[in-house]
């Protein structure tokens, strides 16, 4: 199969919805071998993976050249293309090894760069020529003037833009002929599209090198000048935003024209990439078939909930930012609400479901003890194990030793479907992978600025990241 080729709006040969709108490409995240094989199994039309330590995820699990090698090997052979991110900013001595990282890449398979900072991206226009460019949201480029600029300026094929922006801004972008990719689903950074240096001033740790330490997912409080609490919100997340959910506004953004829908999470593993690319693919091929109904989007937003999330928020889509935005309660999973107790036994308690649950699913039960519950009352929500299968509607008898009373919601946090039929998957392509040669690219690399490049450097080049 031929490797999707870019169409002069920035799309890539995805199809039509039935409005006759070119579909966006479906770019999903690896953050090693397994990840990229579940999202190729699963629809994606394109993935970004880091490769080496010039990247904004460096704690990634990560790959060997010949993982990757592989993996881009097994994508083309699907027709999905593959984006390396060099995405972080990068001090004078280290350019020579950054364009090396970047010869090497594509050396390796990888059809395009995500990067961000701009005399990278100007040391990789001179050193190699044809190469494909993406800038990064890190870049700031936000506005049609800075989209326009990135492209006549920095050459860029395609500008990333920020989730903070509203359906009818990413339009606006859209608007100016440069191909634009914006995020759809996954994290949020506290601090505007990712420019954060928290973990930097706190630990020494700097997001714009990669090695964010995650402060915003931390506790904390507010107090006056008296030293007194002000926090007028359960929880102590107070920076702690929820996770990215647009599926709702699916039609919107293909209406605007974007060319690629971005699903952020190079950290997570195998089986979120896989159900979460999968439920998009349903989406869009239920778009292009002209099947779309917006009364499916609460059974598609439930199927994304069985995979990791810290509660989902549209709210940056709709110009909103307020307390909507925020998972005060925990930054940890927060599942999907699958039920209710209605009775309450010795060790044992009654679920009445309002969603399909399976033998093997984890369920959590959010009971809160009280202000006045003893000082030794266990204060995480106690998990119990699904027993059998049962369809909404129904009730099922649980275990459970903890105290809870009748009426607490019940929530699934872990799917045990999701992880049986990613490990199926996983074992079909590890086999192709494995069966599969990979086809080394020869990459031209000119000198820029009288730096001597060596387009043949290992990846192991990158690994200096804290100064």
């Amino acid at each position: 199969m031929a490797i999707r080729t870019m169409g002069p709006s920035g799309q890539y040969e995805t199809g039509l919805d039935a409005a006759g709108a070119a579909l966006p490409e479906l770019l999903a995240p690896a953050g090693g071998l397994d990840q990229m094989l579940a999202a190729i199994a699963a629809g994606a039309d394109a993935i970004y993976a880091g490769l080496g330590g010039f990247n904004a995820r460096v704690s990634a699990h990560g790959f060997t050249d010949n993982e990757f090698a592989r993996g881009c090997a097994v994508a083309h052979a699907h027709g999905v293309r593959v984006y390396v991110t060099l995405n972080v900013f990068v001090f004078d001595d280290e350019l020579s090894d950054a364009v090396a990282l970047g010869a090497h890449a594509l050396e390796l398979g990888a059809d395009a760069l995500i990067v961000a900072d701009a005399g990278l991206a100007c040391a990789l226009r001179a050193a190699i020529p044809g190469v494909e460019i993406h800038l990064s949201t890190q870049a700031g480029a936000h506005s049609e003037g800075a989209v326009r600029l990135a492209a006549d300026e920095l050459g860029v094929e395609r500008v990333t833009t920020a989730r903070e922006l509203t359906v009818d801004e990413i339009a606006a972008l859209c608007a100016t002929g440069v191909p634009i990719e914006v995020f759809c689903h996954g994290a949020i950074c506290i601090g505007y599209s990712g420019a954060c240096e928290f973990s930097a001033l706190r630990r020494g740790r700097s997001a714009m090198r990669g090695d964010c330490t995650q402060p915003c997912r931390l506790a904390y409080d507010l107090v006056d000048e008296a030293g007194q609490s002000v926090v007028a919100v359960e929880g102590d997340r107070l920076l702690c935003p929820r996770d990215y959910l647009g599926i709702a506004h699916l039609p919107e953004l293909v209406a605007a024209g974007v060319a690629s829908l971005k699903i952020e999470g190079r950290m997570k593993n195998p089986d979120y990439v896989f159900n979460v690319v999968r439920v998009w693919r349903r989406a869009l091929d239920m778009l292009c078939d002209g099947a779309w109904d917006s009364g499916a989007v609460e059974e598609l937003e439930r199927e994304l909930g069985r995979s990791f999330n810290r509660g989902f928020t549209d709210a940056y889509l709709r110009g909103r930012s307020g307390a909507e935005l925020m998972s005060f309660e925990r930054a940890i999973n927060q599942g999907v609400r699958v039920g209710r107790l209605v009775a309450v036994g010795h060790e044992e308690v009654t679920v009445e479901l309002d969603a399909a649950v399976a033998a093997g699913d984890t369920l959590e039960i959010r009971f809160y003890p009280g202000v006045d519950a003893r000082p030794d009352v266990p204060k995480r929500w106690p998990q119990v194990p699904c027993p059998v299968d049962a369809a909404a509607g129904k009730r099922v008898v649980v275990h459970c030793k903890r105290k809870v009373d009748a009426g607490c919601e019940v929530y699934l946090i872990r799917s045990a479907g999701v992880l049986d039929q990613t490990t199926a998957v996983l074992e079909r392509m590890r086999a192709e992978a494995d069966a599969i040669a990979p086809v080394a690219r020869a990459v031209e690399v000119l000198p820029f600025e009288d730096a001597a490049v060596d387009g043949g450097a290992s990846t192991e080049l990158a690994g200096r990241r804290g100064r």
